[in-house]
C-alpha cells in the first residue's frame, strides 16, 4: 500500500488550503507524474497565500511576479487583462457570457458522430432556450445499434432540430450574477417537456435589461421510469436547481415560480412525495403562476399532455382487434 499512501496537513485557522501528499513513491513505469508539477508549481505559489493580499488584481500580478521569481515563463500571449476573456470555451463579458463560435457537424453519419454532436449540444444548453421536445427527434436517433460505427442518417424532423439549435446559438447569452440580488427559479414550458430557468430580477430596472438570465435547466430527456408524472418533472427541476445554485453562489433560492394555482399547488404538495423532499428545508417563498413581466415567460403549461383520445366518434375508419 506504499504507493497508494496519502495524508493530509491543514493549514492553521484554515489560512490556506490544506497540503495533501500522495504518492510518496511513483508507480513501477511511470516516470512522471501531474502530481510533482502540482507540487512543484504549488510551491512556487505559496508566498501568494498569506492574506495581506487584498485585491484579486493584486493577487494575480503578484501571482505573476513569483512565478517568474522561481524561474516559470509565462506566455505573454495567453495572459488575459482586458474583455472579453476567453475562458473553458465561453467568453466572459462586463455583463454577459456567451459561448464562443461552435461548428455544428449536421450531417453526422455514424452513432459516434451523432453522440459528439449529442454530447457538444448538451453542454451549451445552460446557454440555449431549447426544450427537451425541440430536441427529441435528435436524441431517438440515438437509439438502435450501440455501436460506434452504426449508420445513422438525419431526418427531416431532426434537421429541423439542429436548424433551431443553430438559431439558438446565434443568440446564446447568460448574464453574470449581481451579488445584490436575490436568486429565482421560475418552471416554464409545456408539460412534459418543462424546463427550469435560473435569474435574477431588478425591480429598479423597468426596461429588457431587467431579467438576468444566469442558467437553464433541463430533465433529462429519458426518465429510468416509464411513467413519470408532470408534477415529479417539476420535483426535479426544483431540486437541479437547489443543487446548482448552492455549486454557483453558496446560497438557497429566494424564490419559486411554479405554473399552478395555490389551490392547484397545495392539493398537489399534500400528496406527492416528490415535492415534497425538493421543497424540503426550503427558506425562500413559492409564488403561484406571477411571472415577471418579461416575454421570456410568456408560455402556456399544461398540466398534463394533450389526450389522444376523443369524446364523441370520429368521422373515420373503424378498426376492430382480435383479443382472443
Amino acid at each position: 500500500d506504499c504507493p497508494k499512501f496519502a495524508f493530509t496537513v491543514p493549514s492553521v485557522n484554515r489560512q490556506a488550503p490544506a497540503r495533501r501528499y500522495e504518492w510518496l513513491v511513483l508507480p513501477q513505469g511511470c516516470k512522471n507524474s501531474p502530481a510533482i508539477c502540482q507540487r512543484v508549481v504549488a510551491d512556487a505559489l505559496m508566498p501568494v497565500r498569506p492574506p495581506e493580499q487584498t485585491y484579486l488584481d493584486s493577487v494575480l500580478s503578484f501571482a505573476i511576479e513569483t512565478l517568474q521569481k522561481s524561474g516559470f515563463t509565462i506566455a505573454e500571449e495567453k495572459v488575459q487583462k482586458t474583455t472579453p476573456v476567453k475562458y473553458l470555451g465561453l467568453q466572459l463579458l462586463d455583463k454577459t457570457i456567451t459561448p464562443q463560435p461552435l461548428v455544428i457537424r449536421n450531417e453526422p453519419r455514424t452513432l459516434k458522430q451523432l453522440m459528439s454532436l449529442c454530447g457538444s449540444i448538451n453542454w451549451l444548453r445552460p446557454f440555449l432556450h431549447l426544450p427537451n421536445s425541440d430536441l427529441e427527434p435528435l436524441f431517438h436517433l440515438l437509439r438502435g445499434s450501440d455501436a460506434l460505427n452504426s449508420p445513422r442518417h438525419l431526418t427531416p424532423e431532426a434537421k429541423e432540430s439542429l436548424q433551431k439549435v443553430a438559431d439558438a446559438i446565434s443568440h446564446a447569452k447568460a448574464h453574470r450574477c449581481d451579488p445584490s440580488l436575490p436568486f429565482q427559479l421560475a418552471i416554464l414550458g409545456e408539460s412534459p417537456f418543462n424546463y427550469g430557468l435560473l435569474y435574477q430580477w431588478d425591480t429598479q430596472t423597468h426596461t429588457h435589461e431587467a431579467l438576468l438570465i444566469i442558467e437553464f435547466l433541463f430533465t433529462h430527456h429519458s426518465h429510468a421510469r416509464t411513467v413519470v408524472t408532470p408534477v415529479e418533472v417539476v420535483a426535479e427541476l426544483i431540486t437541479k436547481a437547489r443543487l446548482r445554485i448552492r455549486t454557483l453562489a453558496g446560497c438557497d433560492l429566494s424564490c419559486v415560480v411554479v405554473p399552478w394555482k395555490k389551490s392547484e399547488f397545495n392539493s398537489v404538495y399534500q400528496t406527492n412525495s416528490a415535492l415534497q423532499l425538493a421543497l424540503d428545508s426550503y427558506p425562500g417563498q413559492v409564488s403561484y403562476g406571477h411571472f415577471p413581466k418579461h416575454r421570456m415567460f410568456k408560455e402556456t403549461f399544461n398540466l398534463a399532455p394533450k389526450s389522444l383520445k376523443s369524446s364523441v366518434p370520429l368521422a373515420a375508419l373503424n378498426v376492430f382487434t382480435d383479443g382472443s
